[in-house]
């Protein structure tokens, strides 16, 4: 663990996961539809759920820092916004251009730019002007929802929170999926975070293991973790990956890499 002279620590071992699943996301995007991508660069587009598991500890280990939610919806609009305005905006200005340089000319295109802008646009059924922005909605989902547990007061309880949690994604994974399909479009629609939570809340419970913080016995932690990985790979085939770029048993072994690779650094290589 590295000080930087702020008022949180900065933990090496998770930049350097973030490195690791950055570069695995920019090199499957340049080798997509080409034949070096079956050298293994099409692993990368796991990479984006690496990042959802840092989420889940970074933002847990935020929240455990902040005094109220609202100082928690603050910190999370000032770094998130600023920076998305500028890639949407830098977008923006490549896609005119190029309508300009090949005379084609899109009416909807300033409106998309405005409502990008506000990150809310999936609600609209507003493209984004960059399909790499799908992720953003996840991420503002589960703020959202870290914002009401901070509210209700229940951030003590998020391990039988979350549970609860990980028992209505095995029920939209295992029964509505096959008994109600409509529901479960519904559901994947207004609330696409159940497709990923289970890496958000593993995050969150590995910073409670390495925090020293769980209320519950670490091995029924370890369990539970398990449960989420386990969850997870359930849920291939049902919009959460592009299945032409990996198939279930690459899928699975790559989330199980992500899950290893969380616990073997940061529980027992990190020192409290």
């Amino acid at each position: 663990m590295n000080d930087t002279g702020s008022k949180e620590t900065r933990i090496l071992e998770l930049d350097a996961l973030r490195g690791i699943a950055a570069l695995s996301v920019v090199f499957f995007h340049l080798t997509m539809f080409r034949p070096q991508s079956r050298l293994g660069f099409n692993l990368g587009v796991t990479g984006v759920h690496l990042f959802f598991l840092i989420s889940g500890f970074v933002i847990f280990k935020s929240i455990d820092n902040s005094v109220s939610w609202k100082k928690f919806a603050i910190s999370r609009v000032s770094r998130l916004y600023p920076t998305y305005w500028a890639c949407v905006t830098f977008t923006f200005l490549i896609i005119l251009l190029d309508t300009i340089y090949h005379h084609t000319y899109n009416s909807d295109l300033i409106y998309n730019y405005f409502f990008n802008l506000y990150m809310v646009h999936y609600y609209f059924n507003v493209p984004n002007l960059d399909n790499a922005y799908w992720t953003l909605v996840i991420e503002m989902l589960f703020y959202i929802l870290m914002i009401v547990l901070i509210i209700i007061k229940q951030l003590k309880r998020i391990e039988m929170v979350g549970c609860i949690g990980l028992l209505i994604v095995g029920i939209y994974s295992f029964l509505l999926n096959v008994r109600f399909p409509f529901l479960f479009e519904t559901i994947s629609h207004f609330f696409p975070l159940i497709k990923y939570f289970p890496l958000f809340f593993a995050g969150i419970l590995f910073y409670k293991l390495k925090n020293k913080s769980f209320q519950i016995n670490r091995y029924v932690m370890y369990i539970i973790i398990l449960v989420c990985l386990c969850l997870q790979i359930s849920l291939y085939g049902k919009g959460i990956v592009d299945e032409y770029s990996v198939s279930f048993q690459e899928y699975a072994v790559m989330i199980g890499i992500y899950f290893f690779c969380f616990f073997f650094l940061l529980i027992i290589c990190l020192p409290l």
